[in-house]
């Protein structure tokens, strides 16, 4: 297992936003959480479903994110979708880990 040093800074958060437009305008067009002090943040890993719990999207990389198409580049349809986000947050001094799972749901909108 390695150890990160959490430095003391800004405080920890996991912002996760409820609607994305992925019209290539280059504003909102990724679902994509942001990060303050990134380096607390390990073991990321997130998740979109369809409303019907079809897994659809995945990443274990806090900056990449969904684009609101499928595998084949096709887009999925406007509507609400589901995500589920789980961490490892570590505390300042670097040793203790805290487990955190975040679920909502998405609006993407063309």
């Amino acid at each position: 297992m390695a150890y990160y040093l959490c430095v003391k800074g800004p405080e920890f958060k996991l912002i996760v936003p409820n609607v994305f437009t992925p019209n290539s305008d280059y504003t909102n067009d990724n679902f994509v959480p942001a990060v303050t002090n990134e380096i607390c943040l390990d073991n990321y890993y997130m998740a979109v479903y369809t409303r019907w719990g079809m897994l659809i999207y995945e990443s274990t990389v806090y900056s990449v994110g969904w684009n609101g198409n499928t595998f084949y580049g096709d887009p999925y349809p406007e509507g609400t979708y589901y995500y589920m986000i789980s961490y490892s947050m570590i505390e300042p001094g670097g040793k203790t880990e805290k487990s955190v799972t975040q679920k909502g749901f998405l609006l993407l909108a063309r």
